[in-house]
Formats: structure tokens, C-alpha cells, sequence
């Protein structure tokens, strides 16, 4: 159901903070991580001995580490070594700038918007100790077909790590005052989320919850939602088509990946990439 963990490096500290993820994911599936290490031509024996010092990270798994010489797009670079392989997961951080000069918050738009594989982004508040690859999930959708392309994988996790899985939507003022011109209702809200979580109980074999969040401000509702909850891992969509509520959109993945103490695991629909 998954293949190999892949975890880009720059050479800072910050990009190193996904291999902690990396592993604990790596250990529950007995598979292997992929390290891919970034470097400036004449930089590859510093590299080197820099990634030794960080795999202890990685814990009791298998590892390969590839120290990539930069040619052109990171993000390409990085695509292609995913490219054969949809089941692999990329695992990385996004504000690392190291010997790569790589900027790894725009090489994570880049490779979301090249690629349909899984991206698990860490950000700057990202709390190491408090993920558990077996932790709650809490599951992002915003009423849209292309909001909801991230319902397999996030199924997918929740049925090979046990998650325990809430589902969420959030309305703003803006879309609630149309809701209410039009004539719509919280039963309308709540029928939505309700039906998301029976479809992805109806595939991972047991209760989902749900909730309707109210906000301005989709990203930081829902990190807050996802602390009282106490979860691990917040997934959603990197774009979403505005259906009756906000869209999950491209900025609000990169907010809450800002905000989040936790992992977002973001992915764009297929018909979206390239």
C-alpha cells in the first residue's frame, strides 16, 4: 500500500526535523526510508558527513541516501524520483534553507503542483515529540470533488496505522451569509461532514467523527481544532474548487503548514498536477 518514505535535505537543521517523522512511519511499515541530499557541486563530502551525523534520527530502519548534485529544479529533481513509483510518500520541511540555497517552502509548492504522490510537509512549529504515526487524524474538506482527492490516502493511513479519524469543514462569514441568502442551513453543514465521515468509516471499518468549524480563517480554525483533538496528522487538499463553503486552497495548506505543531499531509488532485 506504500513504498518508500522519500526525505529531502538541504543541509540545515530544519530540513533534518522530517526525518523524525520519517522514521516513526518507516518503523510501523517495516520500510525504508529514501534519504535525498541536495548539494551544491564541491559541497558532497561535507554533505556527507553532515547526513551521517543526522540519521540517528531515523532510528531502526532501512535507509538509502542518495547525495543528489543540484541540477536545475529541486522540485523536478525531486518528482523524478518519485515518478515511477505512486506510492511512494515524501516526507519534508519546508523552510530549511541550507548548502542547497534551496528555499524548501517553494520546492513544497513546486512538487505539489508537479506531482500527485503524497506530501507530508513539517513546519516551522512543528512539536517532534508530541507525533505518533498511530495518533488521531484529523481530515480537511471544504464540499468540493477536488477537495475530497485526499479521502483514499487519508483512508489508506487510517486503516494501515489504526488513526482514529474527524473529519472538518470550515465556514467563513462570507460563505454562511450566502448559505443563509440561498437558503441553506447548519443541517446542510452537518449532512456534509456526517456523509464524508460515513463514507471513510464505511472504508476503514469503524466510527469517524465529524465537525462544522465557524472562522475567518480556515487554516487557524483548524490547527485549533486539531490540538483540542490532540492530533498527529492534519491532511487535506492543496486545492480545492469552491463548492458551498471555502475552498481549501493552495495558501490555506501553506498556512496551516505554518501554524501546524503537527505534520500536514497535503496532496493536489490528479487532474490538477503538472
Amino acid at each position: 500500500m506504500f513504498g518508500d518514505i522519500i526525505v529531502p535535505l538541504d543541509g540545515s537543521d530544519h530540513s533534518a526535523d522530517a526525518l523524525g517523522p520519517a522514521g516513526a512511519l518507516a518503523h510501523f511499515l517495516d520500510g525504508r526510508v529514501r534519504v535525498a541530499a541536495f548539494v551544491q557541486p564541491g559541497d558532497e563530502d561535507e554533505m556527507k558527513d553532515w547526513v551521517g551525523g543526522q540519521l540517528r534520527a531515523l532510528g531502526d530502519v532501512e535507509r538509502e541516501v542518495i547525495i543528489q548534485r543540484l541540477s536545475g529544479s529541486i522540485a523536478e529533481q525531486l518528482h523524478a524520483l518519485v515518478a515511477d513509483s505512486p506510492s511512494d510518500l515524501i516526507c519534508m520541511a519546508t523552510h530549511g534553507r541550507g548548502r542547497s540555497a534551496a528555499m524548501f517552502g517553494s520546492v513544497a509548492s513546486d512538487i505539489l503542483r508537479l506531482s500527485t504522490a503524497p506530501v507530508m510537509l513539517i513546519g516551522p512549529e512543528y512539536r517532534a515529540h508530541e507525533f505518533r504515526a498511530t495518533g488521531k487524524m484529523l481530515v480537511a474538506v471544504d464540499g468540493s470533488k477536488h477537495g475530497e482527492a485526499v479521502l483514499p490516502i487519508a483512508e489508506a493511513f487510517a486503516i494501515v496505522f489504526g488513526n482514529d479519524v474527524n473529519v472538518a469543514t470550515v465556514i467563513d462569514s462570507k460563505a454562511m451569509t450566502a448559505m443563509q441568502a440561498a437558503g441553506g442551513s447548519k443541517v446542510v453543514e452537518s449532512n456534509y461532514v456526517h456523509n464524508i465521515a460515513e463514507k471513510i468509516g464505511s472504508e476503514i471499518g469503524r466510527a469517524v467523527s465529524y465537525e462544522v468549524l465557524h472562522g475567518d480563517h480556515p487554516a487557524e480554525s483548524l490547527i485549533e481544532h486539531a490540538d483540542a483533538l490532540d492530533a498527529s496528522l492534519l491532511v487535506m487538499a492543496t486545492h480545492g474548487v469552491t463548492g458551498m463553503r471555502r475552498a481549501v486552497s493552495g495558501s490555506v495548506v501553506a498556512d496551516a503548514v505554518r501554524r501546524a505543531p503537527m505534520p500536514v499531509l497535503a496532496m493536489r488532485p490528479a487532474e490538477l498536477s503538472g
